[in-house]
């Protein structure tokens, strides 16, 4: 431990290249979304959540993603150098575009960098927002992974192949960080990984398309020893030194390793870079001041972020041809850690497989909400307060038939990938679900057809006594305020008057009159209670007016006859008005 507590004094002592924040130079903030040992994967769901809402940002969802990973043994700067991209991208993206972004005095920030800093697989918590020269909107995101061939933390083949294969299951663009040469050994490894075995030999899909997009292998601190070089992107004869087919039939190991590159990569690209400076690489003293890191190599830093980063340069995930959108990717994400966490590492088949199928799945989820978006837009127009309150059972089909036919050919418009049969196990799932759905749409209308016979029924019952309130209240001040008595002749009449005026009026403001949903009994039912009622007041009023009728004949009585006659009338009067008034 005394070689640490030296390395600690020595940053301490160091002034002049030492940063004003130094914890941010060497612990930077991203989201560690994976990790592997020998046998299985583990995917990190509280981070995972995290990356889903920035995925799902409003800006971001529907943008199409590129994906730059970094992999390669462990210490050789991986962090180091994603942080100089992670700079590059906050100079360049998001509509802004400063020119310095390389500026020194500052320190280099981001991720976790040092020694075995990052552990498993991480994610940059900022997706990068750029536009394609052909319009198209892209969400860059980024991944840094966990150093290969540990011996402090004794990791397997097994383990760093777990690594390597999510890193470039998840990537469009991965990158893979040798130092000083590409040797066979790297070659032989990088196999290893891709291929999971060396499985040159797998059956591919029928698109016949590559297994991943871009490999871009960065070759660090490149000395000047033997045949001339250039740093930088290297030209198409130098790659196919180490990556070119043999044009003989005998094929040596190595040979056989730059075969399967070509069959698993779209795109292989080469880049020999400088070496930052011996203060970044020889010392512990180190803490990101860009003052210490050789010009040169932030130079090629510089054009090595325009290759991968540059609107026309970038490289989107794809399968098969069809860009994958930033709210689907998180569903890669996961199938991906579901295949790295059994014993047995996934055939490139078996990855080229589930990509296929997650993107048939996706399909279907966005054909299955079409068809949803297509009826419950429809239903909304049914609400049991207004006129379209429910579909009669041929409608409701009818309007699901034409939904599922414009889903249907949603689905199948899209580019397959597989056999017929294989494809119509898709199409036969999406059709099920379609009916599953259809099924609560079913059941939905019959509540509301219920709904609405219920407050069909609640208006026609207040109508009518809307109604005869005020038909009773008019006809009793009728009868009452009227002078004498109203002949049975014209009370006959008032009473069919009166019958007739207040059908009328129920008729006159039946708002479902028109409307062919509710059952045609319903008003002809209420228009009989409200003739019933009408009846009840109007033989209410005809005792008021028998009651008037009798006084006024007692009064006549009174003055033709004497009082003792008078008052037997009037007894008998009290007796039948009594009566009248009993029965009512």
């Amino acid at each position: 431990m005394k070689w640490l507590s030296v390395c600690v004094l020595c940053v301490v002592i160091v002034g002049e290249f030492k940063c004003d924040a130094i914890p941010k130079s060497h612990f930077g903030h991203g989201l560690q979304i994976g990790s592997a040992n020998d046998t299985s994967f583990t995917l990190h769901l509280a981070n995972l959540s995290k990356l889903e809402r920035m995925l799902s940002d409003e800006d971001v969802k529907d943008r199409e993603v590129a994906v730059i990973s970094i992999a390669g043994t462990v210490n050789l700067g991986k962090s180091f150098l994603m942080n100089f991209f992670i700079r590059f991208l906050e100079a360049k993206c998001d509509q802004r575009n400063v020119s310095n972004w390389e500026r020194k005095n500052e320190c280099i920030n981001g991720f976790d960098w040092g020694l075995i800093r990052t552990k498993g697989i991480s994610v940059w918590p900022h997706i990068f927002k750029r536009t394609l020269p052909n319009g198209t909107k892209v969400a860059i995101i980024l991944l840094d992974t966990q150093g290969l061939h540990s011996a402090e933390y004794h990791q397997s083949k097994n383990k760093d192949a777990r690594i390597y294969a999510f890193s470039a299951m998840a990537s469009s663009v991965q990158c893979y960080n040798v130092q000083r040469y590409l040797s066979s050994k790297d070659l032989d490894e990088l196999d290893t990984f891709s291929g999971y075995g060396s499985m040159a030999n797998e059956i591919r899909n029928s698109t016949d398309s590559k297994y991943f997009h871009n490999l871009t292998l960065i070759v660090r601190d490149k000395p000047y020893e033997g045949e001339h070089f250039e740093f930088g992107r290297q030209k198409d004869d130098v790659k196919h030194k180490f990556l070119g087919f043999s044009p003989t039939d005998t094929i040596d190991k190595e040979e056989q390793s730059k075969r399967m590159y070509n069959t698993y990569y779209e795109n292989i690209d080469l880049f020999y870079m400088p070496t930052p400076s011996d203060a970044v690489t020889q010392t512990y003293e180190f803490d990101g001041n860009l003052t210490n890191v050789n010009p040169k190599f932030i130079a090629h830093v510089h054009h090595l972020a325009e290759s991968l980063f540059a609107p026309q340069n970038l490289v989107v995930k794809k399968v098969a041809g069809d860009a994958i959108k930033a709210k689907e990717f998180l569903t890669y994400l996961i199938r991906f850690g579901e295949m790295l966490n059994s014993d047995k590492l996934p055939k490139l088949y078996s990855y080229a497989q589930t990509m296929f199928n997650i993107k048939y799945e996706l399909w279907q989820k966005e054909s299955l909400e079409s068809y949803k978006t297509s009826m419950e837009n429809t239903v909304k127009k049914c609400n049991p307060t207004n006129n379209v309150s429910y579909f009669f059972d041929n409608e409701l089909l009818t309007i699901h038939n034409q939904s599922k036919c414009d889903a249907m050919k949603m689905f199948s418009a899209r580019k397959k990938f597989n056999e017929d049969d294989y494809v119509r196990e898709y199409s036969t799932a999406l059709d099920k679900s379609i009916e599953k759905e259809f099924s609560t749409f079913n059941e939905t209308n019959a509540n509301n057809k219920l709904c609405f016979g219920s407050n069909v029924e609640r208006y026609y019952e207040n109508l009518m006594k809307n109604i005869s309130g005020k038909f009773k209240e008019r006809i009793l001040n009728e009868v009452r305020s009227a002078e004498s008595f109203i002949e049975e002749k014209d009370f006959s009449e008032m009473e069919t008057n009166y019958i007739k005026n207040a059908s009328n009026e129920f008729m006159a403001r039946d708002k479902y009159a028109n409307n062919p949903k509710y059952k045609k009994d319903l008003a002809p039912n209420y228009m009989d209670k409200l003739k019933d009622k009408m009846v009840e007041i109007l033989t209410e009023a005809k005792d008021i007016n028998i009651y008037k009728k009798t006084i006024s004949e007692y009064e006549n009585v009174a003055i033709r006859s004497n009082v003792a006659t008078t008052s037997v009338f009037v007894v008998i009067a009290f007796v039948q008005i009594g009566n009248h008034i009993f029965n009512a």
